[in-house]
């Protein structure tokens, strides 16, 4: 595994009764094999889809869509790069 990067995207709001999505992408040259989400703040979030996503290119970025469960809900996603072969 060549070129290992973890990036962490802006930290975002998922508000009442509405889903977003948010995405970490890697830097040029590099593809996401993995992320994540921290909640940030809030008192909890439901995932509803999370993986593999192409910001500009095939598989650069990761992907988390999400929405609050009660009051706001703020969180950042990881992606996990490495140098694209």
């Amino acid at each position: 595994m060549s070129g290992y990067e973890v990036v962490v995207s802006a930290p975002v709001s998922a508000s009442t009764g509405t889903s977003i999505t948010q995405k970490a992408t890697c830097p040029a040259g590099k593809s996401a094999i993995g992320g994540g989400y921290t909640e940030t703040t809030g008192n909890g979030m439901e995932v509803l889809a999370m993986g593999p996503a192409t910001a500009t290119s095939a598989n650069d970025s990761w992907s988390v869509k999400a929405r609050r469960i009660q009051s706001s809900a703020t969180f950042t996603v990881t992606a996990i790069c490495i140098t694209a072969v």
